[in-house]
């Protein structure tokens, strides 16, 4: 497709639809990817639901205060609430992120 953009473009023809498709393919595997990875979190009590958009998911290293190690983290960014779990690996390919703690959005500074 992004050479269909590509060669389009250089004939001279309108590539509008073709960059909008073209969009669409970068959009839905990530969107698949992160839902897929939100539906693997565990010991969460809310709502997911009510958290609004998830806005971005990572993994990312946190340091606790009481222990100089580093912890590897998966972190959900939703418009209303960050969530920090930890991955867990059940079987050699299957890993389900366990919650350990959140933080409301609107209380960060």
């Amino acid at each position: 497709l992004k050479d269909f953009v590509k060669y389009t473009a250089k004939a001279g023809l309108d590539t509008t639809e073709l960059k909008k498709a073209l969009d669409m393919m970068y959009i839905v595997p990530k969107k698949a990817n992160d839902m897929m990875n939100v539906g693997m979190l565990e010991c969460f009590t809310g709502k997911i639901q009510a958290l609004g958009q998830l806005i971005m998911q990572d993994t990312l290293m946190v340091v606790d205060p009481e222990t100089p190690k580093p912890c590897k983290r998966q972190v959900f960014l939703f418009e209303q609430l960050m969530i920090f779990s930890e991955p867990f690996e059940r079987k050699l390919d299957w890993t389900v992120y366990i919650y350990r703690n959140s933080i409301k959005v609107n209380h960060m500074r």
